[in-house]
């Protein structure tokens, strides 16, 4: 990785000294006293409330679909975290589920383009939130190996789908006309492909379904909002996971409708 390569990403304002207390705490994991054959079990001595609060957050939506059939979609990877909380949620909730694929979509390198509809601060322009260079190639690798740790170790459950996420959907769609979709995590960011990904995503959903949004009502990246009201209408039942999610994140459970 190029220590010098700078990302274009989006951050709330901070408590006087909180940057520096994050940079102190990844010194303190980069040079940890502890095994580096013990050190990945200890992840949460050095994880942040904010991570740990998200695994929470997807853990309550994961329960939200165990008695429905279908694939998870995620729409938006960058490093990959989600999908991996993702997995690590089916290992524990419905590990003999051989059937819950999941799938991710990205560019892998930012924001392709940007519309009237997405604002214009200094993340909203193109290439905001790349990654390094061939990164997807590690982070299938890392999923590969998490996945051979875990139950139905000789199938492969995840697929990564790079390029335009609703050309990569359609063309998975066509190659697949079996799929049901449980859950779609849409963190895009911008108006144009999550419209578009979600406008395709509606035969395929089964009912009761769940949908959401990471950048909801977010001031920085309007057009996810734009999109999710114009996709599922304006009288759609949004709701948050309360106390635990991200602060813009929210949800709708799919009824088979689409609402005004």
């Amino acid at each position: 990785m190029d220590e010098n390569q700078k990302f274009i990403r989006s951050r709330y304002p901070s408590a006087s000294g909180y940057l520096d207390d994050l940079k102190r705490l990844h010194d303190l994991y980069r040079s940890s006293p502890i095994p580096s054959e013990e050190l990945i079990d200890q992840f949460a001595l050095y994880a942040t409330p904010p991570s740990l609060r998200r695994f929470i957050h997807f853990d309550r939506l994961y329960q939200k679909l165990l008695n429905l059939p279908g694939v998870i979609m995620v729409f938006g990877v960058r490093w990959g975290r989600d999908l991996s909380i993702l997995h690590g949620l089916q290992q524990i909730h419905e590990p003999m589920n051989h059937t819950r694929r999941m799938l991710g979509f990205d560019t892998f390198t930012g924001f392709p383009s940007v519309s009237s509809l997405d604002g214009n601060t200094s993340v909203t322009q193109a290439g905001a939130y790349g990654v390094t260079e061939a990164y997807e190639e590690h982070l299938a690798e890392v999923l590969r190996v998490k996945m051979r740790l875990g139950s139905y170790a000789h199938l492969e459950r995840f697929e990564l789908l790079k390029g335009d996420a609703a050309e990569r959907l359609t063309q998975y769609l066509e190659t697949h006309p079996e799929t049901v979709v449980a859950f779609a995590y849409f963190d895009l960011d911008l108006y144009e492909p999550t419209r578009a990904c979600a406008e395709i995503l509606i035969p395929y959903l089964t009912s009761g379904a769940v949908i959401a949004f990471d950048e909801f009502i977010h001031p920085v990246f309007p057009g996810e909002t734009v999109a999710a009201r114009q996709v599922f209408g304006n009288n759609a039942r949004f709701r948050r996971v309360p106390g635990v999610g991200p602060g813009h994140s929210s949800y709708l459970i799919f009824d088979g409708h689409q609402h005004d």
